[in-house]
This record gives C-alpha cells, sequence and structure tokens, in this order.
C-alpha cells in the first residue's frame, strides 16, 4: 500500500482475497477466468466487470462498496451512492430472468424427452410391423434427437452446476 495515499482498487481487491485466504488461482476457478485476470485486476490494468464484481463480493465475503472504496473520486462517489439502488435492482432481476429461463428450458427440454421417447417407440412400431424407407428415416432421425438433446440436458445441468459453485 502507497504512504500517505488512499489504496487502489487493484489493492484492494487484493487485501480481500488475502483476508478471504484465496490464492489468485483459488478466485480464477470460482469465477471463471484466468489467473493473470485476476492479476490484472489487483494490479490495477483492467477492472472486473459488475456481474463479477457482484461474485468477487460474495466470495470475499464484503460488499462491492467496500471493495470499489479506492476506485472513486468524489463525484464518482456521488455517481455510485446514486446509482447503486439501480445496479442492485439490476442484480435481482437478472438473477430472476436466469432462474426463469433455466425453469422454462427443463420444462422444454422435459416435452422434448417426452416426444422423442414416443417418436421412437413410434418408430420401432413402424419398423417391426412395415419396415420402408420412411420408417428406417423417421428412426434415425429421433435417433439423432435423442444424441443431440442428450447433450443439450449435459450442457444445461452444467449451465447450473457453475451457477450454483459461483454463489
Amino acid at each position: 500500500m502507497k504512504e500517505g495515499c488512499q489504496m487502489t482498487f487493484g489493492e484492494n481487491l487484493k487485501q480481500a482475497r488475502i483476508k478471504s485466504q484465496f490464492t489468485q488461482e483459488d478466485v480464477a476457478k470460482k469465477c471463471f477466468v484466468t489467473r493473470q485476470t485476476v492479476s490484472r485486476w489487483e494490479t490495477d490494468r483492467t477492472l472486473p466487470n459488475l456481474y463479477l464484481l457482484k461474485d468477487l463480493s460474495e466470495l470475499y465475503n464484503c460488499s462491492a462498496d467496500e471493495l470499489m472504496q479506492a476506485l472513486v473520486t468524489p463525484k464518482q462517489k456521488s455517481f455510485f451512492k446514486i446509482n447503486r439502488e439501480y445496479i442492485q435492482n439490476m442484480m435481482k432481476i437478472n438473477t430472476f430472468w436466469f432462474f426463469f429461463f433455466q425453469f422454462s428450458f427443463f420444462i422444454w427440454l422435459f416435452c422434448l424427452w417426452g416426444l422423442l421417447f414416443w417418436g421412437i417407440t413410434y418408430s420401432v412400431i413402424q419398423l417391426y410391423f412395415n419396415l420402408t424407407i420412411i420408417g428406417i428415416a423417421l428412426f434415425l432421425f429421433f435417433i439423432f434427437l435423442s444424441v443431440v438433446l442428450y447433450f443439450i440436458s449435459l450442457w444445461t445441468l452444467r449451465t447450473i452446476r457453475i451457477k450454483k459453485e459461483v454463489k
């Protein structure tokens, strides 16, 4: 820390990280960035975006205001004071929409899996009783669709797991 000067934003981040007993590598993994990115934040070469700032404040168990206190001039302080409530509300809204779309996506996947199993069953019955080119094509289409849907489901579950780990 510089003598007689206010701490910089990067120094605040570093101090909060050390106080929370994290390494740069730990923070990088939890925020899904590289260790070099965390280093750039701590040396004031770049700044994290608002969403990462929220995640960092939760990770370090302090408010975003505490992390940003060294960032600001008096003019900027008034800006943050005025807009603090707006930013907090926007973060709540984004969290709501994230869970809303995740829930909607799960419903969509559930319906698609149901349709898929019906389609495969129908195709197998068609193949068994009436072997035609259309029956074979329908069966292969539903098998292809099941593989694609499987990977979409895995991606969805991974996304939710990642979001929970960040918190």
